[in-house]
C-alpha cells in the first residue's frame, strides 16, 4: 500500500504531519500529485483538519488500489526516506565516479560535491536540529501556498479570525500565554480556543492548578451548548435549553460530537502539583495536538522540585513549557497573570506580564484580556490585545463578554487607550450603583472568571 492511501484509510493527516512530512518529502509524479491534494484538502478553509474519505479519494484517484497493509505509518514514512537516501546515495555515487574520471575537477571540488551533498541526504532522511536554505526554500513554497488557500492559517485555528489573521493560526511548537488581571476572563478566553480545538476534530489536553476538572468539563460542556453556565451549573436552565444542554452531553459521552477527543486534568487527590515533566509523561501517552496550561505560575518546577514563586523557577516552568511544545510538536498555550501595576493600563508590549523577561522570551504569541464595556449592547466586552507577535502585526480586537452564550467578534480592530477610558467609566458607574463594591460581584454570572 503507498503512504498517501495508507494516510487515507487510517485518516492519518495529522500524525503525518507531526513527522514533518510535507509534499516536498516526495519525489515520484504520483507520489507528488497526490500526497499535494491531500495537503491542501487538509488546509483549506472548507475542509481545515478533514483527511478524505477513501471514497472521495478514489473519486480524484480511480487508478490507485487499496490494499491492506499492518504497517505504521512511522515505518512507512521511515521506509520511504530510506529508499529516497539510498536513491540519493546512488546517484552520489554515479557522479563522483564521472568527476573523478574528469580532469577538469580537483580533489577539492569532489570532496566538496561529497560533502554537500551528503548533507542534503542527511537532513532529508534523519531528523535533526539543521537545515539546509536549498532545502528548506521547497517548503517555505508549500508554506506560502498552504497560507494562501487557507485564508492566511497554518496550523490550527484561533475562535477569532482577527487573531488568526494576527497571528497566521497555531503553529508546531508555538507557546502562546493568556494573561491578565483576576475577573479578565482568560481562563473563560482558553476555554473557547480549546472548544474551537475539539470542534475541529483535535486532540486537546486541558491541565489547571486552579479549578477542578469538572469545572473545566462545566466550562467547555456550555460553550458548545451555547447555554448560560451559571444557570447549568445550579440545574436552573429553561426547558428549551436543558433539552439542548443534555443533547449535548449525550452527545460526547456517547462520543458522536467530534471526532476529536478532549482530557481534562487537575490536582484532585495529589499532594504534589505537577510539574512539566509530568506533563510531557501523560502528553507522550495521549499524544495531544493542543496543550491548555492554566495557572502555569502555580507549577512545581521540575529542575529544583520546588513551586514556581520567583523569577528563576518561573523561567524554568517558562522554558520547560517552550520545550514541551517543541518536543510534542504542538502548540503549548499558558494562562497566566498580569502584574497589580498593569491592571487599568493599557500597555501593548509585555511590561504589565507578571515575571515578563521570564516568560516573555519564551512565548511565541502573547496575549492581554481586559473586561469592559460592551459597546453594541448591554452586558460585558473583552479586549483581546497582542502585546507579543512572533510573525505578524499586533492588532487588539474586541469580543463579547458573555462567555458561554456570545464570545463572537465585535469589533476587528478597536482603539485600545479609548477602549480604557470606558472601561474606567463603566467600573466606575457599577461601583456608584452598588454603594462602592463593584455590582460585577453581585450579577447573576458572579462564578470565577
Amino acid at each position: 500500500m503507498s503512504l498517501e492511501l495508507k494516510i487515507v484509510s487510517d485518516g492519518g493527516m495529522r500524525e503525518i504531519k507531526r513527522m514533518n512530512v510535507t509534499p516536498s518529502t516526495f519525489r515520484t509524479d504520483d507520489g507528488v500529485v497526490t500526497f499535494r491534494w491531500l495537503w491542501e484538502q487538509y488546509h483549506k478553509q472548507s475542509t481545515r483538519g478533514e483527511t478524505p474519505s477513501p471514497e472521495r479519494f478514489l473519486e480524484y484517484f480511480p487508478e490507485f488500489e487499496f490494499m491492506p497493509a499492518k504497517d505504521s505509518l512511522a515505518a512507512l514514512v521511515g521506509d520511504l526516506r530510506t529508499r529516497y537516501a539510498l536513491s540519493d546515495l546512488t546517484s552520489l555515487s554515479s557522479t563522483v565516479d564521472d568527476m573523478v574520471t574528469d580532469e577538469d575537477y580537483s580533489p577539492e571540488d569532489i570532496f566538496r560535491k561529497i560533502s554537500n551533498t551528503l548533507q542534503k541526504i542527511k537532513s532529508r532522511t534523519v531528523e535533526q536540529s539543521g537545515l539546509l536554505f536549498s532545502e528548506g526554500a521547497e517548503d517555505l513554497l508549500d508554506l506560502y501556498d498552504t497560507m494562501k488557500s487557507s485564508g492566511g492559517v497554518s496550523g490550527h485555528r484561533f475562535t477569532w479570525k482577527p487573531l488568526n489573521l494576527c497571528a497566521g493560526g497555531m503553529g508546531q511548537g508555538d507557546f502562546i500565554v493568556i494573561y491578565g488581571r483576576t475577573g479578565n476572563m482568560k481562563t473563560w478566553v482558553a476555554c473557547n480556543m480549546a472548544v474551537t480545538n475539539y470542534v475541529d476534530g483535535l486532540k486537546v489536553m486541558f491541565y489547571s492548578k486552579e479549578m477542578t476538572r469538572q469545572q473545566l468539563m462545566w466550562r467547555c460542556a456550555t460553550i458548545i451548548a451555547q447555554v448560560n453556565a451559571t444557570d447549568a451549573w445550579r440545574g436552573q436552565l429553561d426547558p428549551d435549553m436543558e433539552d439542548v444542554y443534555k443533547a449535548v452531553l449525550e452527545s460526547i459521552r456517547e462520543e458522536d460530537f467530534s471526532d476529536g477527543s478532549f482530557m481534562f486534568l487537575g490536582n484532585e487527590g495529589s499532594k504534589s502539583v505537577m510539574s512539566v515533566d509530568g506533563l510531557q509523561a501523560i502528553a507522550e501517552e495521549f499524544e495531544p495536538d493542543v496543550i491548555y496550561v492554566d495557572g502555569f505560575y502555580h507549577m512545581t518546577d521540575g529542575r529544583t522540585g520546588t513551586k514556581g514563586s520567583d523569577w528563576k523557577q518561573i523561567a524554568n516552568i517558562a522554558q520547560d513549557l517552550k520545550n514541551l511544545a517543541q518536543q510534542a510538536k504542538c502548540p503549548v498555550v499558558g494562562i497566566t497573570q498580569a502584574n497589580r501595576s498593569g491592571a487599568k493600563g493599557a500597555s501593548v508590549d509585555l511590561t504589565d506580564l507578571s515575571y515578563a523577561d521570564a516568560i516573555g522570551q519564551e512565548a511565541d504569541l502573547a496575549l492581554r484580556c481586559f473586561v469592559g464595556p460592551n459597546p453594541v449592547e448591554n452586558g460585558k466586552a473583552v479586549a483581546i490585545v497582542p502585546t507579543k507577535v512572533r510573525n505578524g502585526e499586533s492588532i487588539p480586537f474586541l469580543i463579547a463578554g458573555e462567555p458561554s452564550t456570545n464570545f463572537s467578534v465585535l469589533q476587528n480592530r478597536i482603539n485600545l487607550k479609548k477602549f480604557m477610558a470606558s472601561k474606567q467609566k463603566w467600573e466606575e458607574s457599577m461601583s456608584d450603583e452598588s454603594d462602592g463594591k463593584p455590582k460585577a460581584s453581585r450579577d447573576k454570572g458572579s462564578f470565577r472568571l
